[in-house]
């Protein structure tokens, strides 16, 4: 069982966010799932209870930024899901809900053990720096409709910017700090989110830039040949 940091909910906190949880005790929770040969994520949301929202984006957002992100389409997938259910929790469901196909799609334990490291020490950095009620307009009634929002903003980027290289780490990145903030009620993590955001807009520009510069020193080269 999970550890609780304390047994009251901090106030404020919306319906659906698992806010007794540390960043650490949802990677711990991976931990003892890993030990499959393959998880579902129907598995994960489970391990949480039907109301962790935040919890879910939290943890897909941590393997969108993790090893895990090198499986084909794995980014993609995420990001569907990270919409989906920022969408609900938008929408003000109590409950996650999870077409059946989505929920027993699953990630090989070897992967995710592998990935476990990756997402423990980022966890243990956000334990440590993050502080609740810093800038908690941002996070609470009705100023969580703006990460809630970008939550579902990044993931429906994620699948269209698949080809972009390190475009789904940056939006992973984003993510995690979107959920961060709604968990711990720092809303100075929501302003970080936004300016990960932003990066986004330039990596597109740069790969162009850089597909450009490669195709003038071929045509370059074939022209010397010629």
């Amino acid at each position: 069982m999970l550890q609780k940091r304390d047994q009251q909910p901090r106030s404020g906190v919306a319906p659906g966010i698992a806010s007794d949880f540390s960043v650490h005790d949802l990677v711990a929770q991976l931990e003892v799932l890993a030990d499959r040969n393959r998880v579902s994520l129907l598995e994960i949301v489970q391990s949480w209870g039907s109301h962790s929202f935040v919890p879910i984006l939290l943890v897909l957002a941590l393997m969108v930024v993790s090893p895990l992100s090198g499986i084909p389409m794995f980014s993609s997938f995420c990001g569907t899901i990270i919409a989906f259910v920022s969408l609900q929790m938008l929408w003000k469901r109590d409950v996650v809900w999870l077409p059946g196909f989505v929920g027993r799609r699953t990630v090989p334990g070897k992967r995710l053990r592998a990935a476990l490291g990756f997402m423990r020490r980022v966890a243990d950095v956000f334990d440590r720096v993050t502080r609740a009620d810093r800038l908690h307009r941002l996070v609470d009634r009705p100023g969580r409709i703006v990460p809630q929002a970008l939550c579902a903003l990044c993931g429906v980027l994620m699948p269209l910017l698949e080809i972009v290289p390190f475009s789904s780490s940056v939006l992973g990145a984003a993510v995690l700090c979107f959920a961060l903030s709604l968990l711990t009620r720092d809303g100075l993590l929501t302003v970080v989110g936004i300016a990960i955001l932003s990066l986004v807009v330039l990596l597109p520009s740069l790969a162009l830039a850089a597909a450009t510069d490669v195709a003038v020193v071929w045509t370059a080269c074939c022209g010397r040949q010629a």
